[in-house]
């Protein structure tokens, strides 16, 4: 299983995602701000048997899938080259809140 601790170290890794799948997150993990995503712990299962484990444990939540996540930072930086973390952020919550890309 791989572990992401912050958003920007996930928006770093982009390009690593896997093109399916969920991404999980704590729990008790904030994923509606923006300071909540500075300190999420992130969980992108590398197998099935991870998959399984995390499924069938209280302690996670599935959150969004590994390809949205993609396309949600990719379009956004195809609009906003120069796009600075915060502004990719906002992009997430505005997918997470909206359920439409910001442009």
């Amino acid at each position: 299983m791989i572990k992401f601790i912050g958003i920007k170290n996930l928006i770093d890794s982009k390009e690593n995602l896997s093109d399916y799948g969920f991404i999980y997150t704590l729990r008790n993990d904030d994923v509606e701000t923006r300071e909540g995503l500075l300190k999420c712990t992130f969980l992108l299962p590398e197998n099935e048997n991870d998959e399984l484990l995390i499924e069938s444990n209280k302690d996670y939540k599935n959150w969004l899938e590994s390809p949205t996540f993609t396309d949600v930072v990719n379009n956004y930086m195809e609009n906003h080259s120069d796009a600075a973390t915060h502004s990719l952020i906002n992009a997430v919550l505005h997918y997470w809140n909206h359920d439409d890309f910001l442009d």
